[in-house]
């Protein structure tokens, strides 16, 4: 098993959760341009900045895929070290969701590194393998302030849904090999 320390950054308690180990397969590129497809929908119909889902190793969490639209400043492949406060990081620690509506006005989350580059607004939730281990989140991100809509919280749950019943295939495939 691979295990990463993961930071809340309200509190900066460190957590230890199980990630991606290494009998995991590999996510084909097949997946991985239906994923984006799927961004870019999600993108597209809440009319936000940035659609992403990321992958959590030991050191670090990697933009795994994005949306490809214009606001999206996210690079692909691009990798931050763990411990420096991501909204990520929150929701891998907690397991749960984690809705930020306005950094700029939240005396904890104004100075994390994605309120710094203009990222204020966040809905992101954890997506794991079916044997519990995380393997990243998926998430929104917005240049301005964000509501918490019921549609917000049903596209994401939706993409998390796809993304784990993409890693749910890739697991029986490689049992039945």
């Amino acid at each position: 098993m691979s295990y990463a320390n993961v930071m809340i950054l309200e509190t900066e308690q460190k957590v230890r959760i199980r990630v991606t180990s290494l009998d995991k397969p590999q996510i084909p590129e097949k997946t991985e341009k239906e994923w984006i497809l799927m961004l870019n929908d999600a993108a597209a119909k809440l009319k936000i900045s940035a659609a992403i889902i990321t992958k959590v190793g030991q050191k670090d969490i990697e933009v795994f895929a994005e949306s490809t639209n214009k606001g999206n400043p996210y690079e692909p492949k691009a990798k931050i070290a763990l411990g420096t406060g991501l909204y990520c990081e929150t929701v891998l620690a907690r397991n749960r969701e984690l809705a930020v509506s306005n950094a700029k006005t939240h005396p904890h989350w104004k100075a994390n590194s994605e309120a710094k580059n203009e990222m204020i607004s966040y809905y992101g939730l954890p997506i794991k393998w079916p044997d519990g281990e995380f393997f990243g989140t998926v998430c929104i991100l917005d240049k301005k302030p964000m509501f918490l809509s019921s549609e917000i919280k049903r596209i994401t749950a939706e993409c998390r849904i796809e993304a784990e019943k993409s890693l749910a295939c890739l697991t029986d495939d490689l049992r039945a090999q």
